[in-house]
């Protein structure tokens, strides 16, 4: 494949870590762009949200995020054009730090009436991202318009010759994918956070279906994921398998018989709890799934065709069709409904009831899966495992009947020191603790002694991300099976990799580990850069400084509902000359139902009475906005609250006994057994 005049491609890089920065990870986004004949076609892959770390959430507490400024892809206010227009915007797999961006950027097109690009990716990613849009009240006629696509597909877009691949790949989070985008003068295969030949969870890379895509295509660069290739792969995690993490965590649960258990977890994916749920099921534990996108994301399960199976340790995912041929082989599979009698309200899991699971299962044999794998506490949103630490949350409490399990590692850059103090709190409680081994030298690091000294070391799930050896083989795969690589060692060219994941040391990481591969030329390149890919080429051709780049921290506040941004540069101080972007709350009711002890009501209401007296605890007057002057009735305090939901439960409790006896009386009589029980 030569170079032609008549087109260009572009790789620009935003979001991520900042150059020479450790903030913390997320905001993963790039634009690929190929001009012809003076017309740019721009796809912009990815766009999440970064997470902050402890340092930033210490300068700015506010802030629920950051993610790269949106603006630059709409029309400017006076009607000014678009500075990067985009054509596509494909999703590589619905990890926060991936796809959250795009939340911002909808409700901001809808409340400008710009239209936005299309989106692809998988059913998945799809449901995914509609969901987190209802919960933002956005009405269902106005989501983006979303092209679902299946894995080892071609697509062409555009009036240009540009034409996207798609592959399946391994990543904790079903319908994970990578792109390959082809043009006449090259093609760069965009792996996301995809591990190959090394993954124990999803499809693999290495796999038949990959390398028969790659064969056919020609490939003059690929991105490799950074974040943990300075991971050295040792016969210790080689034997690491999901089946392993299921073996450690049924041991855990019987070390732990009259305990009850909390696992915190990343909720939105299925499978960071899918061990726990067939732990339990082998160990006949009842289930309680806590937290909105926990439980979301195992009902998203429910409705989606995806099963999962074991395989030589290693877990894997396929669609149900297959599910025949596997269980004729005698492998065992995994689909939602084997799950039926081990989580509590399987029927009803959005609305399940934590205070029947607590009176019929008993204090001590109680399993919880909670949402607060990063000890998440901003102002407006604390997950489960913060609020249980903290003795707020209304149904579930720490103590020393309880055991916790922290099956994610902790990660140094984002969260754990949060985590670290939750661990503290729950060994104050006199609670058993259980760690992933990979957490051992993060908590040595940070001095945690305190912890270490009382915790189990359990083998757990590694990362969903490239060690140095996953790195390497990846590189070969690639090198090896890229339609065009003999062509490359006739004109002395080498495999382009590009190194955009994680901080400046992580992607030199990544340098370090291809260096010895002399069919690939790896590149640290960084967030601000822009690199022109042309066979056996990575150009930079501009850079742009930290103190340039365009962010925007994201504001949720709970009392007005609006969502602001503000503009911050790319080490996240505040643009003197930048105003604050608000977007009005969206009416309707929130998808997220928060119940929790925050007295801020309760505050809110003795305020009101002693400023106007006993009327004023009724009603208070709205003072700006267009129903300014207006009245509106004063929210209920957390007591009231807590009652009404109580006896709302008692009352459906109430319904579904009477329904349940109906059934089971008409059932008897139809067998002809009544009088007595089967």
């Amino acid at each position: 494949m030569t170079n032609s005049e008549n087109g260009k491609n572009l790789l620009r890089l935003l979001g991520g870590v900042p150059a020479g920065n450790d903030d913390g990870i997320g905001a993963n986004s790039q634009i690929f762009e190929y001009t012809e004949n003076g017309k740019t076609t721009r796809i912009l892959i990815d766009f999440g949200l970064k997470l902050p770390s402890q340092d930033i959430m210490e300068k700015h507490p506010e802030f629920s995020g950051i993610v790269p400024d949106f603006r630059q892809f709409f029309p400017g206010k006076n009607g000014e054009p678009a500075e990067f227009p985009l054509d596509l915007i494909a999703v590589t797999h619905a990890h926060a730090d991936h796809l959250d961006g795009l939340i911002y950027m909808t409700l901001y097109a809808q409340a400008n009436k710009f239209k936005m690009p299309k989106i692809m990716g998988s059913q998945y990613t799809k449901n995914t991202l509609y969901g987190l849009l209802k919960q933002n009240n956005l009405p269902k006629g106005e989501y983006p318009e979303f092209d679902v696509v299946e894995p080892c597909k071609c697509k062409k877009y555009g009036d240009v010759n540009i034409t996207e691949k798609t592959l399946p790949v391994s990543h904790p989070v079903p319908g994970a994918y990578a792109y390959i985008i082809e043009t006449p003068t090259g093609g760069i295969y965009h792996k996301g956070d995809n591990r190959m030949s090394l993954s124990n969870i999803g499809v693999g890379g290495n796999n038949q279906m990959t390398i028969g895509m790659l064969r056919k295509s020609k490939i003059t660069h690929y991105t490799v994921d950074s974040t943990s290739s300075g991971n050295e792969m040792t016969a210790e995690m080689e034997n690491i398998t999901i089946e392993t993490e299921v073996n450690e965590t049924k041991s855990f649960i019987r070390e732990n018989k009259g305990r009850g258990i909390f696992v915190p977890v990343i909720s939105r994916s299925i499978e960071n709890y899918l061990p726990t749920l067939i732990a339990a099921k082998e160990e006949g534990k009842k289930v309680f799934i806590d937290g909105y996108q926990a439980r979301w994301a195992f009902e998203n399960w429910q409705n989606d065709n995806t099963i999962y199976y074991m395989e030589n340790g290693e877990l894997r995912s396929t669609s149900s069709k297959n599910m025949k041929s596997l269980r004729d082989k005698g492998i065992k599979i995994y689909a939602a409904e084997d799950f039926k009698e081990t989580v509590w309200d399987f029927d009803n899991i959005t609305h399940s009831n934590a205070k029947n699971y607590n009176k019929s299962v008993g204090v001590k044999d109680q399993l919880v899966i909670i949402s607060g794998a990063l000890g998440e506490q901003s102002r407006d949103k604390r997950s489960g495992a913060v609020r249980i630490a903290e003795e707020t949350h209304q149904y579930f409490f720490d103590g020393k009947d309880k055991a916790w399990l922290y099956s994610q590692r902790l990660i140094e850059q984002l969260g754990a020191d949060k985590v670290i103090e939750l661990m503290r709190k729950n060994c104050r409680s006199g609670a058993n603790i259980g760690v992933n081994f990979l957490s051992e030298p993060v908590l040595r690091k940070k001095g945690a002694y305190d912890i270490l000294k009382v915790a189990r070391i359990l083998k757990l799930q590694l990362s969903g991300h490239s060690t140095k050896e996953g790195t390497r083989e990846d590189g070969n795969i690639i090198a090896s099976n890229t339609k065009n690589f003999k062509d490359y060692q006739k004109e002395g060219l080498r495999l382009q990799a590009l190194a955009v994941h994680g901080n400046e040391e992580q992607r030199e990481n990544s340098v370090r580990a291809l260096a010895d591969d002399k069919r690939i030329e790896c590149h640290n390149f960084c967030n601000g850069d822009v690199i022109e890919l042309a066979p056996g080429v990575s150009k930079l051709v501009e850079h742009i400084d930290i103190a340039d780049q365009k962010f925007l921290g994201i504001i949720n506040e709970p009392e007005s509902g609006e969502i602001v941004f503000k503009s911050l540069d790319g080490v996240y101080e505040e643009k003197l000359s930048g105003e604050d972007l608000v977007l009005p709350k969206l009416s309707g009711v929130r998808g997220r139902i928060f119940v929790n002890t925050n007295e801020k009501e309760l505050n809110r209401a003795k305020a009101l009475e002693e400023e106007g007296g006993k009327g004023s605890m009724n009603k208070w007057v709205i003072k700006s906005g267009k129903n300014a002057g207006k009245t509106k009735k004063l929210p209920m305090s957390n007591e009231e609250r807590r009652r009404k939901i109580e006896e709302k439960i008692a009352k459906k409790s109430e319904r579904m006994e009477k329904n349940k006896n109906r059934k089971d009386a008409r059932r008897q009589k139809q067998r002809g057994y009544s009088g007595f029980e089967m």
